[in-house]
């Protein structure tokens, strides 16, 4: 007596729609990952920002004004021998020093470890620094420096829309992509 032997499985079509399946999925999961960790970057910059600026506010208080940066922008944290932004800022010793006061940790960028955008910088009337990427002046500073995630701001929404409620402005130099984001303390 011949027995009709009936296999079980998959066929190969059946794999091949199960793997595409899983790879549509696995895509669709990475890019939702992508965008957390970037809005989670986001939120630490605030942060940071908040936190050099109570620190600029307890020292403005102690010292009745803000520390003086003439024409430069100083990298927050950073000894007068230290550079940030790919070597074109350095830091102050005298700012480093008044601000260890208040903040005993000086906050770094979240996503950069080395180039443009490393560190936050301080600034704190740099005419150029103060125009918006729409030609719009806006009063002198003292300014927060930094990049956002999408390295060209292009509006104040890339720049963290009205929490900073300042400007993006051309670099001073020319330096990093060409733009960044400025939060205007006071």
């Amino acid at each position: 007596m011949y027995k009709n032997k009936k296999t079980s499985g998959f066929t190969l079509i059946e794999l091949l729609v199960v793997i595409a399946i899983i790879s549509l999925l696995s895509s669709v999961v990475m890019s939702s990952v992508a965008k957390a960790r970037a809005k989670t970057r986001q939120v630490r910059r605030i942060s940071d920002i908040n936190s050099i600026v109570k620190a600029l506010a307890l020292a403005y208080d102690s010292n009745g004004g803000y520390p003086s940066s003439g024409a430069n922008s100083y990298c927050v944290g950073l000894d007068s021998t230290e550079t940030c932004w790919g070597g074109s800022f350095t830091g102050n010793t005298a700012l480093k020093t008044l601000l260890q006061q208040y903040m005993p940790t000086a906050p770094k960028d979240p996503i950069r470890s080395t180039g443009k955008g490393d560190r936050y910088l301080y600034a704190d009337s740099l005419k150029n620094v103060s125009q918006n990427c729409d030609n719009t002046v806006y009063p002198t500073g003292p300014f927060i420096l930094w990049i956002p995630e999408t390295l060209s701001p292009v509006s104040p929404t890339d720049c963290g829309g009205y929490l900073y409620g300042a400007c993006c402005g051309t670099a001073p130099g020319g330096c990093g992509p060409g733009r960044f984001c400025a939060y205007r303390i006071r």
